[in-house]
């Protein structure tokens, strides 16, 4: 990696570090959303504001944060998730991150043919991009403000859910404007790998960071518990990304494994 890039990450990487420390201590003083006021620091340090952090939107450093970023968020998200809460509301999130995908892609589609002039098969592709929520904003605030359990993690888990489904659906519409038609079997395809893929790795990484930190035989870890969660957040996501699958899922999968403590008893002896 060359020197330059290198004093790059560092350099924004103090200034965010920073800018995100006062943004949260003036959000904190006036009861605001952390969330808005980090964007606004961005913004004030960006090439609209400041001109102070201008780095290309494709550089390594941009991909580096954002990734790196996106992925701890994710795992942090899952790990406030429980299960016997999922088991009551998994057809709302099924729903949600399916089908309610689907309609804001076509109305996001439809209006940006309508306003913008753009071809329809253009429009879907940007609605494709812009329907799937964001869980790098939601899970600070869900965190930041007193709401229900049950909407809170509904919303969370459908967040990261529908990354799947908006990338199938990218990638569809992607492949239509490239050749010209459109292969359902493909898409069918692409929508098993990047979930099943995404789940099972994010299960599997989930369940071996947790018991090496367990109170079992196996547990010689148990006292680098924070250094585990990032080793099993980036873990999953770039394991999954290798295998074709969902990174951004794996890791929120992995998060719900480890805060649910989600091992195989059976197979561990615990230590009395």
């Amino acid at each position: 990696m060359d020197v330059q890039i290198v004093h790059e990450i560092f350099f924004m990487a103090s200034l965010i570090f920073f800018g995100g420390m006062v943004g949260g201590a003036i959000a904190q003083k006036f009861e605001l959303p952390d969330v808005v006021l980090y964007l606004l620091v961005g913004i004030l340090l960006g090439p609209y504001g400041m001109n102070v952090l201008n780095v290309a939107n494709g550089s390594l450093t941009v991909k580096l944060i954002l990734t790196v970023g996106t992925s701890f968020i994710l795992y942090l998200g899952g790990r406030e998730v429980k299960i016997r809460v999922i088991k009551r509301v998994w057809v709302t999130i099924f729903l949600l991150s399916t089908i309610g995908v689907l309609i804001s892609t076509f109305i996001v589609g439809y209006t940006s043919h309508l306003l913008l002039g753009i071809p329809f098969s253009i429009a879907l592709l940007l609605g494709a991009i812009i329907s799937p929520t964001d869980p790098a904003t939601l899970v600070p605030i869900f965190k930041q403000y007193k709401i229900k359990k049950k909407v809170a993690q509904t919303v969370s888990s459908e967040s990261a859910f529908n990354d799947a489904v908006g990338s199938v659906l990218f990638f569809t519409f992607l492949s239509v404007i490239t050749s010209g038609h459109l292969s359902l079997e493909h898409s069918f395809v692409l929508f098993l790998k990047d979930t099943s893929f995404g789940i099972g790795i994010g299960l599997l990484i989930g369940i071996f960071g947790t018991v090496l930190i367990s109170q079992s035989d196996y547990g010689f870890l148990k006292n680098f518990s924070p250094i585990m969660s990032i080793f099993v957040a980036i873990t999953s996501y770039l394991v999954a990304e290798s295998l074709g699958g969902s990174g951004f899922m794996a890791s929120f999968v992995s998060g719900m494994v480890c805060g649910n403590k989600v091992y195989p008893e059976l197979f561990i002896a615990t230590t009395k």
